[in-house]
């Protein structure tokens, strides 16, 4: 009577499918949008972090790099931060199917949905000494991203806002 031994298991074996170079390219843009907002958001809710501050020289270039540094020292100087909403944190929802990336130019652009949702206050101004709030408004904001590569690295170069659903924390398309 013969014996058989167990078979081995299939070793793992890397896909021989790589990304293509579109693929990555939208990927990247993609990533560099959402650090984009995660870089002006974490900025607004800790003015006075020079991390978050630098980080915006690292995700945004042009007339978005200049207006999200005029807005966090603004509020540096003026002892006003941004507080995350305890119902509904900030955030953005990206819509994929109008990403357009034209990688021979280096130019992107993105649609997407921003909950603008988090209550500014002035840092201790209460009598009591506690944060005022200034403004606690909750919009959605339907906007379009425009980046530039720039050496290897894709950057928040600027924007427009499409539509403003006030009150809202859902954009409507």
């Amino acid at each position: 009577v013969g014996t058989t031994e167990p078979a081995a298991a299939p070793s793992p074996v890397a896909s021989p499918i790589a990304p293509d170079d579109e693929t990555q390219a939208q990927q990247a843009v993609i990533d560099a949008a959402i650090a984009s907002w995660t870089a002006l958001n974490d900025a607004l809710l800790d003015p006075t972090d020079d991390s978050t501050f630098a980080a915006l020289f690292e995700t945004r270039t042009g007339p978005a790099l200049q207006s999200a540094v005029d807005l966090v020292s603004r509020d540096r100087a003026d002892s006003r931060r941004s507080r995350t909403h305890p119902q509904w944190p900030a955030r953005i929802d990206l819509y994929l199917d109008t990403l357009v990336v034209d990688s021979a130019v280096g130019t992107a652009t993105v649609e997407f949905c921003r909950l603008g949702s988090n209550v500014y206050v002035e840092v201790t101004a209460n009598p009591n000494g506690s944060d005022l709030i200034v403004n606690d408004d909750v919009n959605a904001y339907h906007e379009m991203a425009d980046l530039i590569r720039v050496d290897s690295s894709w950057l928040d170069a600027g924007g427009v806002v499409i539509e403003v659903f006030a009150g809202a924390t859902e954009c409507v398309r």
